[in-house]
Formats: structure tokens, C-alpha cells, sequence
């Protein structure tokens, strides 16, 4: 009963644009299991009124995923029912960059707000990657540091979780704790996070110390990919 109900997705939803797609194209089947893996990564967007911060984090993503050229990758942009030109701007970062380096941008436009899960999770379920990187629009969390999150699941690759697909590497900003961006927060929201942190400890999830750090990458498929 305290299950959230599931949006049914519409035609619409179905669809995603980008600089090669300008007129809607039907995204990948979706499945339970998801599709092989046809690329290395897929970077999923989750972005709701973002039209004034999703330029810079999708520069700074494209800028130092093309300093990889081994690992094939797409980039998801996730619409969550932006009442601003958040798809507007991403097609037009979409047209830029494959101008520029070849990538592109798929955007996706839901109907209906269904927040950032159901975002992260429709994205999730028409990505082509053997590992599946959620980022943030705001670019709070550098990029670059998906590095360090690709060495933790090669770490794991070996291990049954892995290959069930079940492993996860979480990013963490515990270590700014201490820092200025959490002392000028109020003294409201410093309560609330100490208080969800000691909820999760009860709940025997202390050893995530960041659980809500948007920048988490789980693997999907099998490492072994084509670009598709």
C-alpha cells in the first residue's frame, strides 16, 4: 500500500530528440532486464527546470568524456516535466557538441512530473551501457570524478554482484562536511541532515556516507561493448 503507483509511460515518452534525431525517434525497447549493452556508458540526466545549469554540467561531461575515446558512451537528458526550456536548451547543447566532437545528446521530454526517480529510472530503463552513470543537472558533484567510480566497479567486475549486475558505486561529498558550503547552509537544513544520517545508520546504511550525492553509477550488462 505504501508502494508508489507507477505513471504509465505515454507514447510521447516513448520518443526522445536530439542533433540527428531533430524530429522524435522511437528509443530502445524497453525491458525488464534492459537491452544488451551496446556502448560502455550511458550518463543519465535527471533535469527538472534546469534550463540555467544543465549547459555548464553538459560541458564539462562532454569535455572529459572525449578524453576517453575507448570508452564508448550517450548521454541521456531526462526532462522531468520542466515547465521552462530545459529540452530547448539541451537540444541546442546537443546540436553544439556534435558539431564539435561527434557526441550526442538524446533528450527525452516526459509529460508529467514523476520526480527525480522516476527520471533517473526512465532514463535507466533506454540506456544502451554496460555501466549506467546518474549525474546531476546542477554539475554539484565534478565529472571528472566518475574516474574514481570506474576503478571501484573494476574492482568488482570479478565478483558475482557484479556480474548479476548488482554493484554500485556511490559518490560522496562527506569529506566537504567541514568545509564553507555546509557551514553557511541554516541551521534548519544542517538539523535535518544530521537527523536523515542518523536514520539511516538505524536503518543499517551508515556505511554509505553520502546516500544522496547525485553522482552514482551502477553497472548493467556485460563490460564487453560495440558502440551502437
Amino acid at each position: 500500500m505504501l508502494s508508489p503507483v507507477t505513471r504509465r509511460t505515454g507514447d510521447a515518452e516513448r520518443n526522445y530528440t536530439s542533433a540527428t534525431s531533430p524530429r522524435p525517434t522511437l528509443l530502445p525497447r524497453t525491458t525488464p532486464s534492459l537491452d544488451d549493452a551496446s556502448l560502455s556508458l550511458s550518463v543519465i540526466v535527471p533535469a527538472f527546470n534546469e534550463q540555467l545549469r544543465i549547459g555548464g554540467m553538459l560541458d564539462e561531461a562532454l569535455a572529459h568524456l572525449s578524453k576517453t575515446p575507448s570508452r564508448t558512451f550517450e548521454v541521456i537528458v531526462v526532462d522531468d516535466g520542466s515547465s521552462d526550456d530545459t529540452t530547448k536548451v539541451a537540444l541546442q547543447f546537443s546540436k553544439k557538441h556534435r558539431a564539435s566532437s561527434g557526441a550526442d545528446i538524446r533528450i527525452i521530454r516526459l509529460l508529467h512530473n514523476r520526480g527525480k526517480g522516476g527520471a533517473v529510472q526512465h532514463g535507466m530503463l533506454h540506456a544502451r551501457g554496460a555501466r549506467l552513470l546518474m549525474v546531476d543537472a546542477d554539475g554539484a558533484s565534478r565529472f571528472s570524478d566518475i574516474d574514481d567510480l570506474w576503478a571501484a566497479l573494476d574492482a568488482l567486475e570479478s565478483t558475482d554482484s557484479a556480474k548479476k549486475g548488482r554493484a554500485v558505486a556511490v559518490g560522496s561529498r562527506a569529506h566537504l562536511v567541514g568545509s564553507e558550503a555546509v557551514v553557511q547552509r541554516s541551521a534548519i537544513r544542517n538539523a535535518l541532515m544530521y537527523s536523515f544520517h542518523f536514520i539511516l545508520k538505524t536503518l543499517g546504511v551508515g556505511h554509505i556516507r553520502d546516500t544522496q550525492c547525485g553522482f552514482k553509477v551502477r553497472v548493467s550488462h556485460c563490460s564487453t561493448c560495440t558502440s551502437r
